[in-house]
């Protein structure tokens, strides 16, 4: 059964205003770890001077994106986000509006988490995942809470003048090795910890098209100096010292006045960087486009989500690496294969017909690294703020 898609809009009160049967373009998007849905672009085959503008086309209309195939005849919502964007177009004959969609994710940075009109928030001997909890009392917008798991430990943070995302980021990076968030189609944020077996089992020739791992060496570190408010400590792992050499990170926090909170903080760190990353890029087929038991349910992936990729090892001849057919070649069932790391998926591109898979040994959150130092230049920067502004 080939996939088709409903596209329903809402206005920015949730009321259902209509379902698009005018797109024309192929439904892609982005969806990480630790954050949630990002950009996509639909395009409707309408007039450059009438295409609904304030009516269905109107900033900040919520549009709902469903999907309906073999696995899911009813439907299931894939992707939510807001109209941030649009655009009619006059192209010789050719007349369409290209409209911009943003995950709700975004809207965590409007706003400054407060205690009522107090913007020093204080918690005192929580575990991660109540902070998370009692963040969402203290947030009035489209996403709420899913699954939040408690992590078992306690930490103790100040909060100044941070937005929501830099609240639930920090305390993340708070949490023990392993913990991730990730915000769903519902725009439900979800707090687990990284599963220890594999959630997808994906066999090369049956599910996957590609394959591409990679061992990388230059996001090992083995010693952190922290640095908080009256706290300045040294750890070190000196066995990865032993296997890579010494490579030192700083960790800057004024706002951690507590050794414990420092040690978890390091220990985590440490935790997910002392030993090599094994990154690997996938492509996962959908199984609504093959026949023959082929693909893969691919609505069923999330980030965070654990891989095993299984199909290869020292069995079969390697030139049948980019020549083999599931139930034919020598490295299907009919023979032993090795088993491959269990990793996490840190990112995921969706197209109707396959995902690109980022999949790693550890979440390294590359892409945040300059977010860190801004916040926690920011953060040193507020850290002597009044707790309450004046109007």
């Amino acid at each position: 059964m080939r996939k088709t898609f409903l596209y329903k809009v809402y206005d920015s009160n949730s009321n259902y205003i209509k379902t698009w049967s005018d797109v024309v373009s192929s439904l892609s998007f982005d969806w990480n770890i630790n954050s949630g849905f990002g950009e996509t672009t639909v395009r409707l085959q309408r007039y450059f001077d009438s295409f609904g503008e304030e009516d269905d086309v109107a900033l900040n209309n919520e549009v709902q994106v469903y999907c309906i195939d073999g696995d899911n005849s009813s439907g299931s919502i894939i992707y939510s986000g807001y109209i941030s964007g649009y655009a009619p177009v006059l192209d010789g004959a050719n007349e369409y509006v290209d409209v911009t969609l943003l995950g709700y994710t975004s809207t965590l940075e409007d706003d400054i988490l407060k205690n009522g009109s107090n913007t020093i928030v204080t918690y005192n001997s929580y575990d991660p995942s109540n902070i998370i909890s009692d963040i969402f009392t203290k947030y009035d917008n489209k996403i709420t809470t899913g699954v939040i798991n408690l992590t078992g430990t306690t930490i103790s943070y100040i909060f100044n003048t941070s937005t929501f995302l830099q609240a639930i980021r920090k305390i993340r990076e708070l949490a023990p090795s392993g913990w991730y968030f990730y915000i769903d189609a519902q725009n439900k944020l979800h707090f687990k910890k990284k599963n220890t077996v594999a959630d997808h089992t994906l066999i090369i020739g049956k599910h996957l098209t590609s394959v591409k791992p990679e061992k990388r060496l230059e996001n090992v570190k083995n010693v952190v100096l922290f640095v908080g408010n009256g706290v300045y400590k040294e750890y070190v792992r000196a066995g990865s010292i032993t296997d890579y050499g010494r490579r030192v990170e700083v960790i800057q926090d004024k706002r951690v006045t507590q050794e414990a909170t420092a040690d978890i903080m390091a220990d985590t760190f440490l935790d997910d960087h002392e030993t090599v990353e094994i990154r690997t890029n996938v492509r996962v087929i959908d199984n609504n486009i093959i026949s023959n038991g082929l693909g893969y349910n691919i609505e069923t992936i999330k980030p965070g989500d654990t891989v095993q990729i299984k199909g290869f090892g020292s069995n079969y001849p390697e030139s049948l690496w980019d020549v083999g057919i599931w139930n034919v070649t020598a490295w299907d069932y009919s023979i032993s294969y090795a088993t491959g790391t269990i990793m996490q998926i840190v990112s995921i591109k969706y197209t109707p017909d396959y995902v690109d898979l980022e999949i790693t040994s550890k979440p390294v959150p590359v892409n945040n690294r300059i977010e860190d130092i801004y916040r926690n230049l920011e953060d040193y920067i507020n850290k002597d703020n009044p707790s309450v502004p004046t109007s």
